[in-house]
């Protein structure tokens, strides 16, 4: 009987000490408001970022990143954007390549990244095919509080000109942002806009998308294509982070992740049943 009960109560350890790793392991550190000046930490060990990838090079295919030369995400698609990444701080090499060429020959774009410590960063592959680059931006998740939406608009469109963004109707919230760049964080009511892509030069509308913007969350609006080409200028608006804490994208690895801990509460929860019944019968 007294097995039975450490087996029991193994079985709850094990299915606690799961969920407390997949926690521990999908949270992400709240930035802090970087500086102009700041320079990231390039030692080794000393700590973690947390990292994003964004496809937005139009005439480009998928593509594989690799990280000091070992494969981190495969077959990413033009304007596909992942989830945050853990990777530890200091300095790595990015390498891209074309999905097909499986990390041989020469790279799409490559580029030394440095990674400051406790920092969250999205990393986009723009520009055509021909001249493509390697975008680092220094994002930051912290969060607005009720009833607010920290909002960030990248302008990743290819051979677009410098645009700006206006609620339909209503005020400019970001004016002549360049392709290539991003805003600072906007501050808006959390509620839902019809929000217009315009040209900087003479306000003509190239996009139109509609943003639901969540209450106490960070999220982003995505410029990609471009106005030369077959491609004309989409949006995609993700969350990147909600009011619990958990960051969120537009991407699966969310759904995966939150898949994972359903199964591990699920876990947990057989085996505490496990346990009382096995104290109902001594």
């Amino acid at each position: 009987m007294v097995n039975k009960i450490i087996s029991g109560v193994t079985a709850l350890s094990l299915a606690a000490a799961a969920l407390s790793f997949a926690t521990s392991a999908s949270a992400q550190p709240a930035s802090p408001s970087p500086s102009a000046t700041a320079q990231p930490t390039a030692s080794a060990n000393a700590g973690s970022a947390s990292v994003r990838v964004i496809h937005a090079s139009p005439d480009a295919p998928a593509v594989d990143v690799y990280v000091d030369d070992k494969r981190t995400l495969s077959s990413l698609s033009f304007k596909r954007v992942t989830g945050y990444l853990k990777l530890p701080a200091g300095r790595h090499s990015v390498k891209v390549y074309a999905t097909t060429a499986r990390g041989q020959g020469t790279p799409v774009t490559q580029q030394d990244v440095d990674l400051n410590n406790g920092w969250d960063y999205s990393l986009a592959v723009t520009g055509a095919v021909a001249a493509p680059q390697l975008r680092v931006f220094s994002d930051n998740l912290n969060l607005p509080g009720s009833g607010k939406t920290n909002l960030r608009v990248y302008h990743l469109a290819a051979n677009a000109p410098a645009v700006n963004l206006a609620v339909r109707g209503g005020e400019v919230i970001a004016r002549n942002l360049s392709s290539g760049n991003a805003t600072d964080y906007l501050q808006l009511d959390s509620k839902s806009y019809t929000v217009e892509v315009q040209s900087a030069t003479n306000s003509s509308v190239l996009a139109t998308t509609t943003a639901a913007l969540t209450a106490n969350s960070v999220q982003s609006i995505f410029a990609f294509g471009g106005t030369t080409g077959q491609t004309a200028i989409s949006t995609l608006t993700t969350i990147d982070r909600r009011g619990t804490g958990t960051p969120a994208t537009g991407a699966e690895e969310s759904f995966a992740f939150m898949a994972l801990v359903a199964g591990m509460v699920a876990a947990t929860g057989v085996a505490l049943k496990k346990i009382a019944l096995i104290q109902e019968k001594i």
